[in-house]
Formats: structure tokens, C-alpha cells, sequence
């Protein structure tokens, strides 16, 4: 599922918002950040029980979801996975972000495997929210079947690397096994510098140990962007290495 082929040139204006936190000042400093980048209609939800009841019960569905992890009755990751897994009447590939603090980083492995659009940091500046949403909502990024998201646990700590449940961002042979890669050179490049299309010369593993890219993933569009969100959170991540290109053959 493609969730792009919702969005060919949207307007701020048509856009359904959720806002998901158990502080009041928090959904209100949120709700008026959206308002401020133009979207005309934002709700609130305190927690993720209260935000399956919103979406459920909603006569038109939202587009986008904007959740605090740390909630009481259900956290933000707990929502996630209930969306993506398939929530009836809730459209599995809704824009997804989660509202974060540097301390809680080790979050980010659970929301990778999750399929979450976008990390915002607590309090959030409205051109960042604004460019985040923009990047989300023009993204091709797959949406997996709903049987994928059953094995991945929401708890931090327990989490499974990104490799282990997104294998068509694996170079698999007829077997379904992932064949040896010759070593290669690698260079260690800045997260915003790092060109579309190259390739990861080592794990990617952030400052709590999860491992949230292996070597030999592709770089795409998409996986950059959450890489410059999550850099913002851990300085692990601000830094990582890619496989020096193979120099054609002089003629």
C-alpha cells in the first residue's frame, strides 16, 4: 500500500489531524502549531483508548496522527501498532508521528519496525511539524500487510532490528536468504549529507543498542528523512557509514 497516491498535491487546509497526548498544555500547544500551518480541523485525544475511540467513532477519517509516547492506558507505540495492524475503519497507512524528548531514544527501534512517518521533539517548532507532515504526506513509503506488525513487541528493550521485519529492503537470493556481501570500503558521512541510493557500509545502532539498519540496506528518500529525525534524538545516529561506490574503469 502506497499512501502517496492519497496525497498528489495536498492542501494544509483539507487535512484531518489527531492530537494524542495526556497533557492538557502539551494537546493544546500541538493543536495550535497545526492550526498555524494551516490545517482546519484538529481534535484531541488524551491517551491511545481514548484515540481508538475518536478514530472509530469519527464520521470522516483523520489523515494524520500526532501521538506523545509516555500516556497512561495505552502509549503511543501501543496506538501505532493497532493502525498499522489494521484498527477497523482507520486506514492502515495514516500518517503517524510521534512526539519524543531526548531522553526517550530508546523508543526509535520499536517506532522503525512500527512504520512510524516521523519523529517531532517536545515542544515542537512549526516549521519543523510543518516540514515533517510535508515529507510524510508526499512519501512512497510501503505499508506492510497487518500480520507483519503481530511479532513486533512495543516495549523498548525488546525490540527485533529494522532487517528482521522489512525484508524487501533486502537483496534476498532464491532461497529467501540474504547472500554474503563482499567488504567494501566505507566512508563516514553526516546523515543530511548522505546521498539518495547509497548503501549502509555498517549497522546503523542507536545509543541504547538497537540495531535500526543493517549493512547493505539501500538509502532511500524515505529511510533519510527518518534518519535526520531520529539524528535530532541520538548523536549516535547524527554520523553513519556507507559503502564507498565502485569507480568505473578508466576507458
Amino acid at each position: 500500500m502506497i499512501r502517496s497516491a492519497r496525497f498528489g498535491g495536498f492542501d494544509f487546509r483539507d487535512i484531518r489531524a489527531l492530537v494524542v497526548d495526556d497533557e492538557m498544555f502539551s494537546r493544546n500547544l500541538i493543536r495550535q502549531a497545526l492550526v498555524n500551518i494551516g490545517c482546519s480541523h484538529v481534535e484531541t485525544a488524551t491517551d491511545g483508548m481514548d484515540a481508538i475511540s475518536t478514530l472509530t467513532n469519527a464520521t470522516q477519517s483523520f489523515d494524520c496522527i500526532i501521538s506523545d509516547y509516555r500516556m497512561p492506558k495505552m502509549h503511543g507505540l501501543e496506538l501505532l501498532k493497532k493502525i498499522r495492524g489494521g484498527l477497523p475503519g482507520v486506514a492502515r497507512d495514516t500518517v503517524f508521528g510521534i512526539l519524543t524528548s531526548h531522553s526517550e531514544n530508546e523508543i526509535v527501534g520499536v517506532a522503525f519496525n512500527l512504520d512510524v512517518d516521523f519523529f517531532v521533539l517536545k515542544p515542537p517548532k512549526v516549521n519543523k511539524l510543518k516540514n515533517r507532515l510535508n515529507q510524510a504526506f508526499t512519501s512512497n513509503r510501503l505499508v506492510k500487510p497487518p500480520l507483519n506488525y503481530d511479532p513486533i513487541p512495543c516495549e523498548p528493550g525488546t525490540q527485533v532490528a529494522i532487517e528482521d521485519v522489512h525484508p524487501f529492503l533486502k537483496d534476498l537470493d532464491e532461497d529467501g536468504n540474504r547472500p554474503e556481501r563482499p567488504k567494501k570500503p566505507v566512508v563516514v558521512q553526516t546523515v543530511d549529507s548522505v546521498p539518495v541510493g547509497s548503501v549502509v557500509g555498517r549497522d546503523v545502532i542507536t545509543s541504547s543498542g538497537t540495531q535500526i539498519l543493517g549493512t547493505g540496506h539501500t538509502l532511500t528518500p524515505e529511510l533519510i528523512d527518518r534518519l535526520k529525525d531520529l539524528a535530532e534524538l541520538d548523536e549516535n545516529v547524527r554520523r553513519i557509514s556507507i559503502e564507498v561506490p565502485d569507480t568505473p574503469p578508466k576507458a
